[in-house]
Order: structure tokens, then sequence, then C-alpha cells
């Protein structure tokens, strides 16, 4: 069970066909309790569970090979289970992610902790709040058993390059994309705005993209020909393919910007407004991208791109996508589009997502990242992505056409 003074004492359950669940451990933040659950008397074939309000119980499973697995500890955030997996009375340290599931502790980290290569990790027993650092009892390699303690060298993945593509008009239905950077230091990025190339795979390219930067009321660059600028942006070895395509290189502090993709003589097409991160090793990250513009149907639609990367293939990115359109009448805005839709891509292009209206699926978790659609016929996906590249389509349903926005949002 759960107890909390608000909520009194709340019954967690079992996975199917467990006798008794029983659990050990709660993340700091309380959105997950790990335990084990029992199949029968012997107690031979117990499985860790780990226990969320959105998900239920889940049962773990145990490292391949063995028969059994215990739950002992949790990161303060719930991504992280340690505890034992083994058969009869043999027992190994385990560690757990969403991205790779249940994992021999010992296979992942010797890299980074040599003097463990000769040791025999028995359980672990205590993880540290931020998942870089495991306890545990183990055989040391004179045969004592004592406690040990591995470290972890996690770093999670970031947004790589965020994009969105449109056909980009003129007036309210120019591509207007706007990005967070959060952090503590300032990134270097390259914003890109892509038009004559894409005629390779579209009809109906921007013929001649120009760009603006904005933070607030403030320009503080614009580009018409990125060659402009030919050394700079050579120098990021992903300058445009297309002479008439813009860029801009610049450092920014941690804060919000806009950039403004338009047609320099007036036209309508195709275009791609893109930032990618160049300087990862920076404590900051692209944290947002949203795209304002009109969408149409066929080729015509909202596609939305991310990159995910950088980090250690133990973590994962949570990213929270979101297709806006109704509450945009409430900013002023003509022509909403009234009933967006989204599904997300990944690299290979198969569909891993889709969503109508945002509360008739994963409302609970979209309203705990306090960034949920304010109307009901918005769209939003929560999804747990490792490195790869994403992408989100938002169109209207039934065919239906309007101004909307399509954003990307990595939560930490």
């Amino acid at each position: 069970f759960r107890w909390t003074q608000a909520e009194g004492l709340v019954g967690l359950g079992k996975v199917p066909s467990a006798l008794v669940s029983t659990a050990y451990a709660i993340s700091a933040d309380k959105s997950a309790i790990v335990g084990i659950c029992t199949f029968n008397a012997q107690q031979d074939n117990n499985h860790a569970f780990r226990w969320t309000a959105a998900t239920g119980m889940v049962d773990l499973g145990v490292v391949p090979g063995d028969q059994f697995s215990e739950a002992k500890a949790i990161s303060t955030d719930g991504s992280i289970v340690v505890g034992r997996s083994g058969i009869g009375f043999t027992g190994r340290a385990f560690i757990w992610d969403k991205t790779n599931g249940m994992r021999d502790l010992k296979s992942i980290i010797v890299a980074t902790n040599p003097d463990l290569a000769n040791w025999t990790l028995r359980s672990a027993t205590g993880v540290s709040a931020d998942g870089t650092a495991i306890t545990g009892i183990g055989t040391n390699p004179n045969g004592d058993t004592e406690a040990f303690i591995a470290y972890l060298q996690i770093k999670p993945p970031q947004l790589l390059n965020i994009a969105t593509r449109m056909r980009v008009s003129t007036g309210e239905n120019v591509l207007i994309g706007g990005f967070i950077i959060t952090g503590n230091q300032a990134k270097k990025v390259i914003i890109r705005g892509i038009g004559p190339s894409l005629s390779n795979f579209v009809q109906g390219a921007l013929a001649d993209p120009t760009l603006e930067l904005h933070q607030g009321n403030t320009t503080l660059l614009s580009n018409d020909n990125w060659k402009e600028h030919q050394a700079e942006v050579e120098a990021t070895t992903i300058q445009p393919s297309h002479d008439l395509e813009s860029a801009i290189v610049i450092t920014l502090q941690p804060g919000n910007y806009t950039a403004i993709l338009a047609d320099k003589n007036g036209s309508s097409g195709i275009g791609v407004v893109e930032v990618y991160d160049l300087d990862q090793a920076a404590n900051s990250r692209l944290a947002n991208i949203s795209s304002r513009g009109f969408v149409d149907t066929g080729q015509n639609v909202m596609i939305g791109g991310v990159i995910v990367g950088g980090g250690t293939s133990i973590a994962s990115s949570v990213v929270l996508v979101r297709g806006i359109g109704p509450s945009l009448k409430n900013a002023g805005i003509n022509g909403a589009l009234l009933d967006p839709t989204l599904e997300l891509f990944n690299g290979n292009g198969v569909s891993i997502a889709s969503n109508d209206d945002w509360k008739t699926m994963q409302r609970a978790q979209i309203e705990a990242t306090t960034i949920p659609p304010t109307d009901d016929h918005e769209s939003a996906i929560l999804a747990t992505l490792s490195a790869g590249n994403y992408t989100a389509i938002l169109s209207g349903k039934n065919g239906a056409t309007g101004i909307a926005v399509v954003e990307a949002y990595n939560i930490p």
C-alpha cells in the first residue's frame, strides 16, 4: 500500500497471477514505488515490480537467464530501479531503466569502476537521488563479503535538433518558430531556413527563404543567403545545400527566442526552420520548439522533427508533443485550426503514438508535466524517447485547415 496525508491508505494491487505484493521503496518525488510480487508459496520466482499512478503495477521481469528478482531501491524521479536477480540462492545486482529494462549491474559499470572488475556483486540495495551512485553487497577478490559502491556516468539525452516543415505563406501565415534554451550557460546554435533544396522531395518548395531571429521585440540577427557568412556557417559542417537558403550562427544565453521564416519576394511554398545544438557540452539545452503556421492538407500539413541524442545508453528523454489550435483564438488569431490531430513516428517511419483529443489518453501523465493543452480538442503525446530521429505530424481532423502550433518540450 501507499499512504499519504492527503489520500490516506491506497492499495497498490498485484500483477496478474501474483499471490502477494510487497512494497519496499518509494521515489522521493512520490511518483513511483517498487517492491516484490510473489507467485508461489516457495517464493522462488518473485518478480520485481514498479508502480505508478499512470501505469499501475508493472512486472519488471528478471535479468535474462534468471528466475527471480527483487527491487530494493529507486531513484528520486523513479527512472532507475536496483535490486537483486538470480536463481535459487544465488543472486546478482541488477539495474533497471525504461530504455533498457533489466540488466546485470556489473556488465555496465566495470568500464568506469575497474576496482569492481573482480568482485561478485550480489545485490544492489540503494541508489542515489540522481541515479549515478549505487550501493550494495558483494564478494571482493579475497572472498570477503562487504558493501560496495558503484558509479554510473549518466547523461540524459537532449534535443540536438528541432525543426518544423510546413507551407509558408505571408502575413500571419509565415512560419514562426519559437524555441527555449534552458540551463545556466550560453549555447551556440545554428538556425537554418530551408526551401529550394526541398524541391528534391516535394512540390512547391519555398523559392528564396529569409530568416529573422528575435528575442521579445528585439531583432538579434537576420539573413537572406547563408553565404553572406560563408566561413562561419561552413565551420559548423551543416551548412544549407542551396545558395538561396538562410542560416544564422549565434551564441545565445538561456531564454526564449523566435525565428521567422518567410519568402524574400512574398511568395508561398514549403519551407523548414530548424535549430541545431552546436555545443552539447554546455550546461544548457534546447528545451522546446513551438512553431506556428497554416496547416493545409496532403504535403502541406505541419511536420515537426526532433533529433534526440548526446546521452548515455542507460538514459532516455521524455518529450511532450502538443498540437495546438482552438486556444489560438484567445490570442486573437483568426482562422485557427479547430480540431488538430497528432501522430508521432520514429526514424524508421513507424508510427509509435497518435492522439486526437488529449484528455482521451495519458491525461494524468500530461497534466503532471504542468503544461497540458488548454482546450479539450487539442492534442498531446507524452513519450519516452531513446536516441534517434522522430517526426510529429499535425493535421486537421477530417481534412480541416487553419492556423496551428506544433510543439515539442524536453521534460526534465
